[in-house]
């Protein structure tokens, strides 16, 4: 930090050309950086393209040859020579010479019989004693997808030992396979697709199986190895193509693939990101030597740039520097229309304006000597009359503070009368509390003695009502009883009537057994209707006598209720006449309190003009005082104000003086 602040230090010509180069760096790093960032994605991404279009194109020479191989197999697997029960097998041959001649990458062109297992083959080539096509994989595939062209995977062949590659198709022979056509196609072959291009100097081109084995790598240790394990391999089979920077044995490399539609191929175009990024660098070289060129430049114009500027600031600093030693006369003689000439313009104005001031002061000067003199005769007068003043005002402070004793006596005074009236209002206010709490009693009093005589005369109705009904319920018991001995009589003289009954069926002899079974069950209801009428008769009594006690015992409670109305009244009476006695002293009470109150009032305007007059009391005596030292002050003023004035004249020659160094 230091250093830094240490360059910006020094000469104004410095701290402007240093900033000024330091922007320039700034800025051309800026803008270098920006190139080579710009060039380096531009290289990525021509180079991305490049990658993914020669990828692209063999990918596009692969499905042209894979297109006419199946061409090739559609059309011999329906061709009738192979449909025909009664198969040439010359003519099969020739046909099939033919068609492997006209493709280099044709390595053999055979079919398979479905019923006999017999094999024709061209070339013709010594297979194994035990070889049955139809135990094959490219046969079983096709036979599994009738109709449909398969390819199989990269496979070691029979009878060459070499690894090749089958298109095969199913022959209707009607309604039934007849067999299988098939073409090989030799890994070798195909692989020189591929040989002519060409991916930057370490790029190169691989090719993954649909079961995930490489079928071309430039490393011939991993041909026909599993690339499973690869980081790139799962996003490689979630996609049919695209381009992808990915970490491979600890290198960052980029990956373009596109995949075969007919095989299912993932045909890989790999480079190195460094080969990519160096061609990205080359720019690097160019934009450092022009960098170096602008700053050079820059320089120079910058150092005639701030000379320019630097030059007029340093002849006005010397001219500052020549007034500033009392040569008020000089003159910068800059000629120029920017803040510089402004600035130079100002100086000379302010040169101006200051020998203006200098004389004005020179003139100044003498008056102030003179006014000197008469402020130092003037202070010896005033100091005389200020004395007389304080021994005037000491005596009016006295008299003051004498009378702000009295009134302080007479403030304790009535502060006293004040408390005991304050409490004397404070007892007159509980009592009237206690009046009203106590005629709201009585008044509540009033209100329940008067619910209770309601009460007692709804209790006296009652009472009668119910003695009017029990009376009454006797009649109607009356009324039962003579019923029930009626019922009796006629129950008697039913058993009577059904002895006589009896009798008389008795003599009638067998016949009249009927009638004598009735006879005795019409005396042994009678007999029962008898009992219970003596028990129903002997309720009926129990129920008078009770009927009759609660009669009496109703008449008893009329009277009690009665007795209690009487004293019910006589207790309302009671408290009315509480209540009122109560409303009247809580009356008086309230005329006591206001009176008090009214009391209270006029104490307190007595308090307040106690209080004004020893505030005005204190606030004279305070004031002879402040007086009293103003005046002491004044006159020490005074004394301080004749020395000024001789300090004044002494300045004012000592000015002169100094005036007298200027040059104006």
């Amino acid at each position: 930090m230091k250093i830094v602040r240490k360059l910006f230090k020094g000469s104004l010509q410095r701290q402007i050309l240093i900033p000024f180069i330091l922007l320039i760096l700034l800025t051309g790093a800026a803008i270098a950086g920006t190139s080579y960032y710009i060039s380096m994605e531009n290289s990525i991404d021509n180079s991305e393209e490049n990658v993914s279009s020669q990828v692209t194109a063999l990918e596009g020479s692969f499905q042209s040859l894979f297109n006419n191989v199946e061409h090739n197999v559609e059309r011999f697997s329906q061709d009738n020579i192979l449909r025909s029960s009664d198969m040439m097998r010359n003519d099969i041959f020739n046909r099939f010479r033919e068609l492997q001649l006209s493709s280099p990458y044709f390595m053999n062109v055979y079919f398979g019989n479905d019923i006999s297992g017999d094999m024709i083959l061209y070339p013709q080539t010594s297979l194994p004693d035990d070889y049955d096509p139809r135990e094959r994989v490219w046969y079983e595939k096709a036979v599994e997808n009738e109709g449909e062209v398969i390819w199989t995977e990269p496979y070691e062949d029979a009878a060459s030992g070499e690894m090749i590659v089958t298109a095969a198709q199913v022959s209707m022979g009607g309604s039934q396979p007849n067999g299988v056509f098939a073409i090989d196609l030799s890994i070798t072959d195909l692989l020189n697709l591929s040989s002519e291009i060409n991916i930057g100097e370490t790029g190169y081109i691989s090719i993954i199986s649909t079961e995930g084995n490489y079928v071309q790598h430039p490393n011939e240790e991993m041909v026909f190895t599993s690339a499973q394990d690869r980081t790139y391999y799962s996003n490689l089979m979630s996609q049919n193509s695209g381009t992808k920077q990915y970490n491979v044995e600890g290198e960052n490399r980029l990956i373009s693939f596109v995949t075969n539609e007919e095989s299912g191929w993932k045909i890989l175009g790999t480079v190195q990101m460094d080969e990519l990024r160096s061609q990205g660098n080359a720019i690097i070289l160019p934009v450092l030597i022009v960098l170096g060129i602008v700053i050079t430049l820059a320089v120079i114009i910058a150092f005639f740039f701030t000379r320019g500027i630097t030059k007029p600031i340093k002849s006005l600093q010397d001219s500052m520097q020549k007034a500033g030693d009392g040569d008020l006369t000089v003159d910068p003689g800059i000629d120029r229309d920017d803040e510089i000439g402004s600035l130079s313009n100002n100086f000379t104005s302010m040169l101006l304006n200051v020998r203006e001031l200098l004389n004005n002061v020179q003139n100044t000067t003498h008056h102030v000597s003179d006014s000197a003199q008469n402020v130092v005769a003037n202070a010896e007068e005033n100091s005389a009359a200020s004395q007389e003043v304080s021994n005037t005002v000491q005596q009016i402070a006295s008299g003051a503070t004498k009378q702000a004793e009295l009134v302080d006596n007479n403030n304790r005074s009535v502060n006293l009368l004040s408390e005991q009236i304050n409490s004397v209002v404070a007892q007159s206010e509980r009592i009237q509390s206690s009046s009203d709490q106590l005629l709201a009693q009585s008044e509540s009093s009033i209100q329940a003695v008067e619910k209770l005589r309601e009460h007692a005369s709804s209790t006296n109705e009652m009472a009668t009502d119910m003695k009017g009904a029990i009376e009454k319920l006797q009649e109607r018991s009356e009324s039962i009883n003579a019923v029930v001995s009626t019922i009796s009589d006629i129950a008697g003289q039913t058993n009577l009537l059904a002895l006589n009954a009896a009798i008389e069926a008795a003599r009638a002899g067998e016949s009249g057994k009927g009638f004598a079974v009735v006879a005795e069950e019409v005396r042994k209801l009678a007999e029962q209707t008898e009992n219970s009428l003596e028990s129903v008769s002997g309720m009926v009594d129990s129920m008078q006598e009770q009927t009759n006690t609660i009669v009496h015992l109703i008449g008893e409670t009329g009277s009690v209720i009665e007795e209690q109305s009487t004293v019910v009244d006589h207790t309302q009476d009671a408290f009315q006449q509480t209540f009122n006695t109560v409303k009247e002293n809580s009356d008086v009470v309230r005329d006591i309190i206001g009176t008090l109150q009214t009391m209270v009032s006029q104490k307190d305007d007595l308090v307040e003009r106690m209080g004004e007059i020893s505030t005005v009391t204190e606030e004279t005596a305070a004031g002879t005082e402040e007086v009293s030292a103003s005046i002491e002050e004044m006159s020490a003023s005074m004394e301080q104000l004749n020395q000024l004035a001789e300090d004044l004249e002494n300045v004012s020659s000592n000015l002169q003086k100094e005036m007298n160094k200027f040059d104006i």
